[in-house]
């Protein structure tokens, strides 16, 4: 069975009536600038993946039977880093509304269990926050792979058809973290052709920023929802909740920190420690408000630190992730190499600091800093 069951095939571009090569293309193209591939890109399309070996950690296994809590929720563990909220539960269930269309959604009940012979009432599903810990809202996200064979969508069938999902200014915004560019009724059917013809022949969509990072003290995420601020005076990095102004996480780094790149798809954050003559690595493991977590990742480097040359001080990130670029201000060189990286390399020697400065924003695409 294991081998025999595939992902079906999509429908043929070009028939009667069907999209053509072009319309699939522009959809594409579409889904990536409205940042869809932030959840729904990626290996397999979806961002919820294994990444772990079994058993997950236990600090990352919530259930919402702990402490107080409000109805009869399941007792079932989760780990809430995977879950995304787009204020999709119990959609669709006569007398709950339904912004999507009409009310066919299933309600959000476990399966009844069976003790000593007697059915059980059905208890409440997951997906919402029972017990007031800012842990549990939302679901998994869901491959695309055959998603044209699979309706109707949503975890409780709340949508009758993808037309009906993409028209979900919450779904397509990710509960208002994304800028909305697809509220044009044409781009979404582009976008609605281009999901139906994701099988396992689609190239997957890999994430892209617009344009490189730049090296600041400061840096702001892709959406907003994050500012990092280095701290030379105590060494450290600070991560505040723009709307409030309130500070989520000081991040102890190396010696006077000068700037900080953050990477596409705001899984790291690279700091250049200019007294030090290294690069700290943070791992993101959750950046909503409510549960930010992020750590210095010690299994690269030494301890999170990589050596760099002499006086690190500007810092940046190609628009693809797959680069770190370090003006090293002490020797007039630059160093360079990748997420996850566990060395580092000298790519080029420099001239003077300021024509270094100027070379990084362009060194990804191979040019050479002004007089080279």
């Amino acid at each position: 069975m294991r081998n025999a069951v595939r992902t079906p095939n999509a429908p043929l571009e070009g028939l009667p009536n069907g999209p053509s090569s072009s319309d699939i293309a522009q959809g594409r193209t579409l889904f990536v600038q409205a940042g869809c591939a932030q959840c729904h890109g990626g290996q397999n399309w979806t961002v919820s993946l294994k990444d772990f070996t079994s058993p997950p950690a236990g600090t990352e296994i919530f259930t919402e039977r702990t402490g107080t809590f409000t109805g009869n929720p399941v007792g079932a563990q989760y780990l809430n880093r995977f879950l995304r909220d787009i204020g999709s539960f119990n959609l669709g269930v006569p007398g709950q509304g339904n912004p999507l269309g009409n009310n066919i959604g299933a309600e959000e009940k476990a399966a009844p269990a069976v003790a000593n012979g007697t059915l059980q009432p059905a208890q409440d599903a997951l997906g919402i926050d029972y017990n007031a810990d800012d842990k549990g809202k939302g679901f998994n996200v869901p491959s695309l792979l055959g998603l044209f064979g699979l309706p109707p969508y949503l975890h409780n069938g709340a949508a009758e058809s993808l037309a009906a999902v993409v028209a979900d200014v919450n779904h397509r915004t990710d509960g208002g973290r994304l800028v909305d560019r697809l509220n044009n009724p044409a781009d979404q059917l582009k976008v609605v052709q281009f999901l139906e013809s994701v099988d396992v022949a689609t190239a997957p969509v890999v994430e892209l920023a617009d344009r490189p990072t730049s090296s600041s003290p400061i840096a702001i995420n892709r959406t907003d929802r994050l500012i990092w601020v280095v701290n030379p005076g105590d060494d450290s990095v600070s991560v505040i909740r723009p709307d409030t102004n309130e500070r989520l996480a000081k991040i102890g780094v190396g010696d006077e920190p000068q700037s900080i790149a953050l990477t596409p798809d705001n899984q790291y954050a690279y700091v250049a420690n200019a007294a030090a003559g290294t690069v700290t690595v943070i791992k993101i493991n959750d950046p909503a408000w409510g549960t930010f977590n992020a750590v210095v990742d010690t299994t690269v480097g030494n301890n999170g630190q990589l050596t760099t040359g002499a006086e690190p001080w500007n810092i940046v990130c190609s628009p693809d992730g797959r680069r770190v670029f370090v003006a090293n201000s002490g020797q007039d060189t630059l160093t360079g190499s990748e997420p996850a990286f566990s060395t580092a390399r000298a790519v080029r020697d420099g001239g003077q600091q300021q024509a270094l400065r100027d070379a990084i924003p362009v060194i990804h695409q191979g040019g050479r800093a002004p007089g080279r």
